[in-house]
């Protein structure tokens, strides 16, 4: 029960008030398949398609509590009402990095023009890295956070279907794209090491006294786990889901033994990665310690009687 609602609903019933759930969103978009078939030369044979879709939505009205726009963070759906979804989701709130303390001298200057400047209440030390105080009160706290990028999903994503057909052999390929936006390296890849986890292998390029330009900061750094724009890359992705190969045995054979069709196979699914923007895991994994998509080979027989 909220403060708006309380304060909006006779006490005289002797029960709460009722927990309302309202919203008006406004969606649309536009779906598009588009193929071609063509004879490349004699028995040659190509068929393409490809499928692709673009949407968006809005929302125009909605019942929240005013009061927790005042509060420490709130919500961005909050925040960014009625406005661009691409850009106001809880994927894309983090904090503005300025990158990594990397020598004594760059710390001690930054201090020295920043002297109340912290972290999460605690002074920045070498390695760490550091934000943008977006709200200028001179630390770093949940009320720097703000959207990150004008949006993190793909400007474009599709699906090809790839056909190539060679007299009796047959070869079929699915593959999936997908074109800018921003991934994230996962909350678990950036979880600090204790006596039951490891890092990512990716982390040891991180910054040490010996490797003071190490890509990625110490993993005790203040708010090494939270969302920021350092663990942002591009989201371009194109993989190669799955392959058949298959080989159909002549009519005057099958006739002789009573079938109408017969058909070698083999398939392979996920095959290969051809860009992937997080090499550490699997582009379809949720993180970096989920167990791996399994790539699997089989050979078939198809019958027809």
């Amino acid at each position: 029960m909220t403060k708006v609602q309380t304060l909006h609903f006779p006490h005289s019933p002797g029960f709460a008030a009722p927990v309302v759930n309202y919203m008006e969103r406004y969606n649309w978009g536009s779906e598009f398949t588009i193929g071609y078939r063509a004879n490349l030369a004699k028995d040659l044979k190509l068929n393409v398609s490809t499928n692709f879709g673009f949407g968006n939505s809005v929302t125009t009205r909605m019942l929240y509590n005013p009061f927790q726009l005042f509060e420490t963070s709130p919500p961005d759906w909050q925040v960014g009402f009625g406005t661009d979804p691409r850009k106001y989701t809880s994927g894309n709130w983090g904090y503005r990095s300025l990158g990594i303390f990397r020598t004594q001298e760059q710390l001690d200057d930054f201090m020295a023009k920043n002297p109340n400047y912290l972290i999460n209440n605690v002074s920045p030390q070498l390695g760490w890295l550091y934000f943008e105080d977006t709200n200028g009160d001179g630390v770093i706290t949940e009320r720097d956070k703000v959207p990150l990028f004008d949006r993190i999903d793909p400007k474009f994503a599709m699906g090809l279907q790839l056909g190539l057909t060679y007299k009796a052999i047959q070869l079929r390929a699915n593959i999936a794209g997908r074109f800018g936006g921003k991934v994230f390296y996962d909350s678990k890849a950036r979880e600090a090491a204790s006596t039951v986890s490891n890092l990512p292998a990716f982390m040891n390029d991180r910054w040490t006294p010996e490797n003071p330009n190490g890509k990625f900061p110490r993993f005790d750094s203040q708010f090494f786990n939270q969302d920021s724009d350092f663990w942002a890359v591009d989201g371009t992705m194109v993989r190669v889901n799955d392959m058949t190969l298959s080989y159909s045995l002549p009519q005057s054979i099958m006739s002789r033994i009573g079938l109408t069709s017969a058909r070698l196979l083999l398939t392979g699914n996920n095959l290969w990665v051809l860009k992937n923007p997080l090499p550490y895991k699997d582009p379809y994994q949720s993180y970096v310690f989920d167990y791996p998509t399994i790539r699997t080979i089989s050979v078939g027989l198809s019958l027809g009687l």
